[in-house]
């Protein structure tokens, strides 16, 4: 319950139960209506309305609109892809426990990078899974005391899965 992830999937699991929950109580209430009609007004074997079109009111149609609306909104929110928000330079925790061994390969990238090659610009790619750290990584690598004395200008930019050069391009130059 501590991850933040996971509090926020429960409070919309949450929700959508309590969603659930008044669409099944409007649908018990309705049925109810309806048993109550059907007892207090007799039945005549004369009519000329067959008994399956007899719920065709304007109160039940309406009803049918409404709930339509509700499952369909319902569908809508649980299906709408969570927007994942960008990520900032700022380490949720102050120390980084495990995985020294990347922690000094991306420092020693970082901090001499000038005294082997020219001055051509590279990439330090952080690969994995989801979850797995890559974006503490980059944190830590980006907050250590050393990086931040060995360069005049630091930018953090958050790439999303959707990547547009120039957009990130535009966003380091600004």
């Amino acid at each position: 319950m501590e991850e933040k992830v996971v509090k926020i999937w429960l409070d919309d699991l949450s929700n959508l139960a309590y969603d659930v929950g008044d669409i099944l109580d409007d649908l018990a209430t309705q049925a109810l209506g309806r048993q109550l009609m059907a007892v207090t007004q007799p039945s005549t074997s004369k009519s000329l309305i067959p008994s399956c079109c007899t719920s065709f009111t304007p109160s039940a149609i309406t009803f049918n609109d409404d709930m339509r609306s509700k499952t369909g909104n319902i569908t809508a929110k649980s299906a709408k892809p969570r927007e994942i928000l960008p990520t900032t330079s700022f380490v949720d925790e102050p120390i980084v426990y495990g995985r020294e061994t990347e922690k000094a390969a991306i420092l020693d990238s970082l901090l001499h990078h000038h005294e082997r090659s020219d001055d051509a610009v590279r990439v330090i790619a952080v690969i994995g899974m989801g979850g797995v750290g890559k974006t503490t990584l980059a944190q830590f690598a980006y907050n250590h005391y050393k990086v931040k004395s060995h360069f005049d200008v630091r930018v953090w930019v958050c790439v999303s899965d959707e990547f547009d050069v120039v957009g990130v391009t535009r966003t380091i130059l600004q």
